[in-house]
């Protein structure tokens, strides 16, 4: 089957954006509960989150293979994510790279596999 490059750009793109929203708003909740580093928790809990809705919007535009478009708009958004902040001047190193496409292609699958739930 082919992939559905359409799936994969408006899933990575629900990431991105589900990124920012949802690290903004974790950042504030822990500021208001007190956290030392409330930013630091806002980008793991946004990167979390963003990742699997990118899987997740990305399968709900596919009939099959829900979970190779998912992980695919997951990795589209690391890719964005990470040159931006390579851009910026981050000391990230391969290892580091590597890993978080990997927890990206693994959040990604996973929110397409549920993408598909609920469905006959």
């Amino acid at each position: 089957m082919a992939i559905r490059w359409k799936a994969v750009l408006i899933g990575g793109a629900a990431g991105l954006l589900s990124t920012v929203l949802a690290g903004l708003v974790a950042s504030l909740a822990a500021g208001a509960m007190g956290a030392t580093e409330p930013f630091s928790l806002g980008v793991v809990i946004g990167a979390v989150v963003g990742l699997f809705i990118a899987g997740f919007t990305a399968a709900k535009f596919v009939l099959d293979q829900r979970a190779l478009h998912g992980s695919l708009a997951a990795l589209l958004t690391v890719v964005v994510v990470g040159t931006d902040a390579l851009l910026r001047g981050s000391t990230a190193t391969p290892v580091t790279l590597a890993g978080y496409a990997v927890l990206a292609s693994l959040l990604g699958a996973v929110g397409g596999w549920l993408g598909r739930r609920g469905e006959r």
